[in-house]
């Protein structure tokens, strides 16, 4: 069993086999009704990373690559929904007599001790996984009796996956057990037999006493009995406290409205006189609950009543009893459930860092639910007072008919799975849209987009109309840009009104993202586009934000939608003006912006493994006292790297595939014999994608290099996609070709080659196209013309080169015929030292290797603990000659993952270390700078100092040359690339005497969320 029948929720994305599996949880699964052995294996890893706290994610990120806090924010978030819109079921059906302001009284005062319950009753302190620190004061806590928010919300994690993975089966049944225990516990032991009494008048209760032991060790037993047949127990060490137990367990069981009633005084409930009025239920409101698989048509149409009907229409009647206003309280809550469980299993369908402006939890706007209440008919239906009728309906009125509407379902639904499953499809495609939306409102994203671009918003506002029908006017007015702007709004009120412009704004505002429809008004459009593109090379703290959000169309090329970009990017130059280009600064900051995001979105995980696994035979072999015994793993290795690493270098021009078949040919007319059949209309391809294919038909040769006269057959045509060519040989198989190193780096390379085999004699290589050349303009050339691969690529492409050159030569060296014992010892000397200078190699490669993955870690790390921990690390490990100066410590949270400011860190310290070998001092310190939401590290150290040359390189962007022996020169440009794909940099500071580097790092806020929010 993985999740009922009928759920339209996907399943959770697959975690890396590193993080275990919850196997079993008795409280956990006792509570569910389901064993976790019944699960797939990753929904149980799901449950693992449930249990962690995020104080134990920052420090056991190898325990759980790649998972992101915002995947523990978004469990959470969904925990506390569950748990919200099951405890309001609660009380309402224990305390049916509550109006909607004793059922929030009541929900806030028992709320807290329900989670707390929660926790306890599951057990989750003996589970969840927290840091050193955090457990620790976790520990104090207990140990002092008090409470340990820390598990509270480790436990709406629980919840959290309880609910996305099993739908939250009996969980209902929990909740109300933990909200009548919390309402039996809240009630004081003196007056609780009175409160009994009072309960059970004419129910003639009757006590039975029982007592086991001896006198002075004596346990009393108490039931208590009510003529309807219900009981309460109770146990103690004296005859009346058990009493109170026994009245107190009968109340809570039976009655814990009783109990929940203490606190604050009841509402009393006026006499009702309905005035002649048409039925309340007709075939209407049938054939609406019906959409929701209901039969009970009477709380849909309660649920749209307004409150001004009552009082038109119900003499004496109760506004909220009588309206919609319980059924709409109860919606509120069973909208964000619904939302948020959503938006988390569609975002944790995909990825395990998902983007914190979406995954953060907000409530859905008013207007946002206008299109469900026009897609389901409500206006139709909706009672009204005779001064309503006829006009518009607020925002706000037609949310509360739609949360109502929702409520009515709920109530009649066992669980919150089924009652989803039941939905119209309207509703599902409402929620579809929402769960990639973000939820921040215009308002808050115009005066954020204010302060990222550098202007100004001012308001202007105004009244019309009579006090219970009054219009508010709200002017935007935007300066600070090239020209002034205005936009207006209007609405029932003056927040109604100021967000109404703001949207207007935004609409526009949106081919910023990805908005190539229709532009409102094209002056607002042009000047953002314009302003961004000034401010680019001066942002580039936010650019990873900016590219997260898709600002730019960076979505599209981190996607590879390269029609779709260049689509877009027509329309920008429509709006901006044909004749309008950004100058060489902005143009050159623009390609590069474009490159970070081909990097980050192509991890090539294949090359990392098999370099490491690579790196890590050749420190074996070069440390073995004997030769090696296999070569040819090592060897294939080399060669597929170094074929995939050209082919990532490759950059230039588009180019017809047909040039790239001929090219093949030529190279290979010697040895084949090729019959060839290639209509393939013009079709080209960009730079890696040439050499990519180009090396892949290079495999498909080698594959028939010891056969005698290999004849081949070559057809090619074109599809919707690109184009197809399938390479045929009658005489020997094709088919394993597609499964070799080489073919799966390259692929991996080059995700627009696809190889696969129709049978074992053919292989078929499909590319994707470019689009026509006449599409070309300065945004697509900025996105598509210039390499993505930077200066550190270059670099790594050579130490890999060298590489497999000494490893060759090694090779060659120890397979060399020597028939005389000098010459086997000097072909065993020139083999040693081929293997040295290889480990030499593999020694800086292994820091570099490093550096290339963490290049792609973005995460959060809070950086006064984090340096602390790093500080002592560093004075147990470095010699006793060098001094660590650490910094003052202030709290600052930076927007990168521990792993990968730690590698950066590491490869300073050990250049810095090398070059203190008699001794010297390492200081640190760093300071915030708010305006600029940045935090500024410096690293410096007493040694012989940064060479001109090295700086003159790295200030240039060239290739680093390194004064050490076993140097590559990599590290360096290593170091900026990381901090560079965070939005950081790395700047050398000048020093009288030593090495100083200085680190910017972006700042976030203290909930791990960016400072900007940019959807």
């Amino acid at each position: 069993m993985s999740r009922p029948a009928g759920s339209p929720l996907p399943p959770l994305v697959a975690l890396p086999q590193a993080i275990g599996e919850v196997m079993s949880w008795a409280e956990l699964e006792r509570a569910m009704g389901h064993a976790l052995g019944e699960l797939q294996s990753r929904e149980r890893q799901w449950l693992t990373v449930a249990t962690l706290h995020r104080s134990g994610l920052y420090e056991s990120p190898d325990e759980f690559p790649n998972v992101s806090a915002v995947c523990l924010s978004l469990l959470e978030s969904v925990g506390k929904a569950a748990v919200d819109v099951e405890l309001r079921r609660a009380i309402a059906k224990a305390a049916p007599n509550f109006d909607v302001k004793r059922r929030d009284e009541e929900a806030n005062r028992v709320g807290r001790m329900v989670r707390e319950r929660l926790g306890q009753s599951l057990q989750v302190q003996n589970r969840a996984h927290l840091g050193r620190g955090e457990a620790s004061q976790a520990a104090n806590k207990v140990a002092s009796g008090s409470t340990v928010r820390t598990f509270d919300a480790v436990a709406m994690q629980v919840v959290g996956w309880w609910s996305l993975v099993v739908a939250g089966a009996g969980l209902r049944t929990f909740v109300e057990t933990l909200y009548a225990d919390a309402a039996m516990s809240s009630a004081t032991a003196a007056d609780v037999r009175s409160l009994f009494q009072q309960h059970a008048q004419g129910l003639k209760p009757a006590f039975e006493v029982a007592q086991a032991g001896p006198d002075h060790d004596a346990v009393f037993t108490v039931t208590v009995t009510t003529k309807d047949g219900r009981t309460g127990r109770g146990e103690a060490g004296s005859k009346k406290h058990a009493q109170r137990l026994a009245c107190h367990d009968y109340l809570s069981r039976h009655a814990p409205h009783v109990l929940a009633d203490q606190g604050s005084p009841a509402k009393r409930g006026k006499p009702v006189v309905r005035r002649p009025a048409r039925p309340l239920v007709d075939e209407r409101y049938a054939a609406l609950a019906a959409r929701f698989g209901c039969r009970d048509a009477g709380p849909f149409a309660r649920a749209l009543i307004h409150r001004s009907w009552v009082y038109e229409n119900v003499s004496e009647g109760d506004t909220d009893r009588d309206g919609n206003a319980m059924l709409a309280n109860l919606g509120s809550f069973v909208l964000n459930a619904a939302m948020m469980r959503r938006r988390a299993a569609v975002l944790l369908s995909r990825t395990t860092d998902p983007d914190p402006d979406v995954a953060v939890a907000l409530t859905v706007p008013d207007a946002a639910l206008r299109p469900i209440f026009e897609a389901l008919g409500l206006g139709r239906l909706v009672r009204l007072s005779a001064g309503l009728r006829g006009q518009p309906l607020s925002d706000e009125i037609i949310a509360n008919m739609v949360q109502a509407t929702l409520a009515a379902s709920h109530i009649q639904w066992p669980d919150h799975s089924t009652f989803e499953s039941h939905l119209p499809a309207e509703v599902h495609q409402f929620l579809g849209a929402q769960s990639s939306t973000s939820l921040v409102d215009p308002v808050t994203r115009l005066q954020e987009l204010s302060v990222e671009l550098d202007f100004q918003v001012e308001e202007d506002s105004s009244r019309e109309g009579p006090d219970h029908n009054s219009t508010f006017r709200v002017r935007l007015n935007v300066r600070g840009l090239a020209q002034p702007i205005s936009v207006e709004g209007a609405g029932a009120s003056r927040t109604a009104a100021r967000k109404i412009a703001a949207a207007h704004f935004w609409s526009s505002a949106e081919i910023l993202t990805d908005g190539a429809g229709r532009v409102p008004d094209t002056t607002i459009a042009r000047l953002l586009l314009v302003r961004h593109l000034e401010l680019l090379a001066a942002s580039r703290t936010r650019w990873p934000r900016w590219q997260r959000a898709g600002r730019l169309g960076a979505r599209m090329v981190q996607q590879g939608d390269r029609h779709g970009f260049g689509r877009w990017a027509a329309g920008v130059c429509d709006v901006i003006g044909p004749g309008w280009r950004p100058d060489a600064v902005a143009e050159a900051a623009l390609a590069d912006y474009f490159g970070q995001v081909s990097q980050t979105a192509r991890k090539r995980v294949i090359f990392t493994d098999v370099l490491s696994a690579l790196l890590a035979w050749i420190a074996a072999a070069a440390d073995a006292d004997e030769p090696a015994t296999s070569w040819d793993e090592p060897t294939q290795q080399l060669v597929a790297l170094s074929a995939a690493q050209s082919v990532w270098m490759s950059a230039g021009a588009d180019q017809p595939v047909a040039q790239v078949l001929e090219n093949w040919l030529l190279v290979n007319r010697r040895r084949l014999q090729v019959e060839r059949d290639l209509p393939l209309d013009g079709a080209v391809v960009d730079a890696r994608t040439a050499a990519a294919l180009f090396r892949a038909l290079q495999e498909c040769a080698a594959a028939l290099s010891g056969q005698p006269e290999p004849r081949l057959s070559m057809h090619g045509r074109t599809t919707a996609a690109g184009v197809s060519v399938t390479v045929s040989c009658a005489r020997h198989p094709l088919d394993q070709v597609k499964d070799t190193l080489t073919m799966r780096l390259l692929c991996e390379t080059c995700p627009t080659l696809l190889v696969g085999a129709h049978d074992a004699r053919s292989i078929q290589l499909s590319v994707k196209t470019s689009p026509p050349n006449a599409d070309e303009n300065w945004l697509t050339r900025a996105a598509y013309g210039q390499p993505t691969a930077d200066d550190y690529d270059a670099e790594l492409a050579r130490l890999i080169h060298d590489l497999k050159n000494e490893v060759t030569a090694a090779r060659l060296a120890y397979d060399r015929n020597t028939p005389t014992r000098t010459e086997r010892l000097e072909a065993q000397l020139a083999a040693s030292r081929h293997m040295d200078a290889a480990a030499a190699l593999a020694s800086r490669l292994r820091d570099a290797d490093m550096l290339y993955e963490a290049a792609d870690l973005v995460g959060t790390t809070e950086l006064a603990a984090f340096m602390q921990a790093y500080i002592s690390d560093l004075i147990r490990r470095l010699p006793t000659q060098i001094r660590v100066v650490p910094p003052a410590l202030a709290p600052a949270v930076v927007a990168i993952d521990e792993r990968a400011l730690r590698a950066v860190l590491d490869n300073l310290v050990k250049n810095a270390e090398q070059a203190m070998a008699a001794g010297g001092e390492i200081t640190f310190d760093y300071t915030s700078s708010p305006g600029d939401d940045v935090v500024l590290l410096e690293i410096a150290d007493t040694g012989a100092g940064i060479p001109a040359a090295v700086l003159e390189a790295l200030a240039a962007g060239r290739a680093i040359t390194s004064g050490k022996r076993e140097g590559s020169g990599l590290g360096l440009l290593g170091v900026r690339r990381t901090l560079r794909r965070v939005g950081g940099e790395l700047e050398p500071a000048p020093r009288a005497k030593g090495t100083g580097w200085l680190l910017t790092l972006p700042t976030v806020t203290e909930d791990g969320q960016a400072e900007s929010r940019d959807k």
